[in-house]
């Protein structure tokens, strides 16, 4: 950048005090960065940017390497396992609901897993019949709930 554009003519002690304040607040950056600062200071800007005008295109620099790759697509399929979590944890409340407001069918009681069975069954929304297989509780006519 410094031989495309122009800046303010200084001694070599100001020179020297120029660079090393650019070092000191771009050297973290990647190479690649520093090449899109560069790229696009010398689109953008007429004279030599501040150092506030190069964080502020750098802020516009997104990498794209590998590791970068291999971190988005392990977000994406983090994220599709918490969307799988969360149906499953959803599906299991409206099976609680269902449980609780003796919706259930017969085939839904048959599917439930063994944990929400226990659970069905703790709170007397689920009993074993005669035979003992476990069924949606219905009260009869005239019965009263067991608690």
């Amino acid at each position: 950048m410094l031989a495309v554009l122009p800046k303010r003519s200084a001694d070599e002690v100001s020179g020297e005090l120029f660079v090393a304040a650019y070092h000191r607040k771009l050297a973290d950056r990647s190479n690649d960065a520093i090449s899109f600062l560069a790229d696009k200071a010398m689109e953008r800007c007429q004279w030599f940017p501040t150092i506030a005008e190069c964080l502020e295109i750098l802020g516009d620099f997104r990498r794209s390497d590998d590791a970068i790759h291999r971190h988005l697509e392990r977000r994406r399929r983090a994220s599709e396992i918490a969307s799988r979590e969360r149906k499953a944890r959803d599906d299991d409340a409206s099976r609680v609901y269902a449980l609780n407001n003796h919706t259930l069918t017969q085939e839904e009681v048959d599917a439930m897993p063994d944990f929400l069975v226990e659970l069905g069954l703790s709170c007397k929304s689920l009993r074993r019949d005669d035979d003992g297989k476990v069924c949606p509780w219905f009260l009869k006519p005239g019965e009263e709930p067991e608690f």
